[in-house]
């Protein structure tokens, strides 16, 4: 009898399910019909399964694997009753034929032939922005069985819209932690996983997207360091100005940016920062600024990113250095090199503090990445706060670590009590400040921030701060 053949694609990567029912012959008690053959793949393994029928003698299937020169590559034997059949490490981008014919006293050889292309399914995810309390996504898929519905799943959204297109964005909470699922399903119900994108969702973010404004940045997130000095002053905040005339809104290409400027003319000195003070807060998480900087002086130049207490776990933590500081990046004169400092009550080189007097390279350290000129290109500067220690990051690559290894914490105020707000500011040094050294006439730096980003990690501790409202 004339072989039946019936052809399928089935794609690795998904439990693709097909099933071949051959065309009804009348049944003799000789003969024997395989009434029904699934063909599944996944990483190069094919399973096929089957009905047997109700004939007598049939004794078991043999199973031929051929590729497409007729050559038997695989052969296999199996008895009655057993129904399913593995072929693993098959190679892939071939097709394959795979024969199944019945053996027994009283039947005859009918044989049921499926041919398989033996292929890897792309499914990825070419964009997982988490940004401003929604995650923006697109994928691109190939090779998937015609009739194959992909949908996007998460276990953290019950409410996810229909997914139609490549394509979704979705609402999602601060401080939860995303793992986003393409399915795929051929109609069988048998639906793989076939990408994953995860991300924490944001904390905080901001890419500055006022291109042209005179206002200033967002005031839900930002206010002016101006406003809060308290009549302190120092190399980072004495010369500050009272509005928003040392910052411009920036765009170059599609990047927009914030610029912080900093000069001196004719004796007078300008300075530029925000701060997130009373808006945004946060206690464990990873935060990552992607800025440059540029001067023009030796001497002068004073560029931070860094964070303060706006809740210690201590009583008198909210004062300088008990609560501590966390300096993700700290830029001085025509330096090649950038700082990155924690400053604690047993940190700290103010005089009127009896313990070790560290300050920059003990429990500050540096990182370099050339000459100065290097930082006049976009870098991504990050700190990860944990409950077990501090980590920086200097365009991914990690840089220092200050671990909590003593409970005491005048060594480490940076606890689950605590919470911290952020600081970006462009300093102008005074004659009398030696660390970033006084500024004369003509001075002029600035520093450009692309975005501010803050994400969760398992430590992290809900704040009910004025941003989420």
């Amino acid at each position: 009898m004339e072989a039946r053949k019936v052809i399928a694609k089935i794609i690795v990567g998904i439990m693709a399910a097909a099933c071949y029912q051959p065309e009804p012959r009348p049944e003799t008690a000789a003969d024997w019909t395989v009434t029904r053959v699934f063909a599944g793949q996944q990483d190069g393994q094919v399973t096929l399964s089957w009905a047997d029928p109700a004939v007598n003698g049939l004794e078991g299937i043999e199973i031929r694997v051929s590729d497409l020169s007729k050559k038997i590559i695989r052969e296999t034997k199996v008895q009655a009753g057993v129904q399913t059949a593995v072929f693993g490490d098959l190679p892939k981008g071939q097709t394959y034929g795979f024969a199944l014919s019945g053996f027994g006293t009283g039947s005859r050889q009918n044989q049921t032939v499926i041919y398989l292309t033996v292929s890897t399914v792309k499914a990825f995810f070419t964009r997982g922005d988490v940004r401003d309390l929604t995650a923006d996504l697109s994928w691109e898929t190939e090779n998937l069985l015609p009739g194959t519905k992909v949908t996007l799943e998460t276990d953290k959204i019950t409410d996810l819209p229909e997914t139609v297109g490549s394509s979704a964005t979705v609402n999602v909470s601060p401080g939860m932690d995303y793992t986003f699922c393409l399915t795929a399903d051929d109609g069988s119900g048998n639906g793989e996983t076939i990408a994953v994108f995860r991300d924490r969702s944001l904390l905080f973010w901001d890419d500055f997207d006022e291109t042209g404004s005179t206002d200033g940045p967002n005031p839900e997130k930002w206010s002016n360091p101006y406003i809060d000095l308290e009549g302190s002053g120092s190399a980072w905040n004495n010369a500050l100005v009272e509005d928003w005339s040392m910052v411009d809104f920036l765009k170059e290409g599609e990047t927009t940016f914030i610029r912080f400027k900093g000069s001196k003319e004719n004796g007078k000195a300008g300075a530029s920062g925000v701060q997130s003070k009373n808006h945004f807060y946060f206690t464990f998480g990873k935060i990552e600024f992607r800025a440059r900087l540029k001067e023009n002086n030796p001497q002068g130049h004073f560029a931070a990113l860094w964070l303060m207490p706006q809740i210690s776990g201590r009583p008198d933590g909210l004062f300088w250095p008990m609560g501590g500081e966390i300096d993700v990046m700290e830029h001085v004169r025509r330096n090649s090199r950038i700082s990155q400092t924690v400053h604690t009550e047993k940190t700290s080189a103010a005089p009127f503090f009896a313990g070790d007097p560290v300050y920059i390279n003990a429990e500050g350290k540096t990182s370099s990445i050339g000459s100065y000129k290097d930082w006049e290109e976009w870098h991504v500067f990050a700190v990860e706060w944990t409950e077990n220690g501090l980590f920086w990051y200097l365009d991914g690559k990690h840089t220092r670590t200050y671990n909590k290894n003593m409970t005491d914490p005048a060594w480490y105020p940076f606890t689950k009590d605590s919470a911290f707000y952020i600081i970006m500011n462009m300093g102008v040094g005074r004659s009398t400040d030696a660390y970033p050294g006084g500024a004369g006439d003509g001075f002029y730096a600035h520093m450009d921030v692309d975005y501010v980003k803050v994400t969760a990690n398992n430590d992290t501790v809900p704040r009910d701060c004025p941003y989420y409202k």
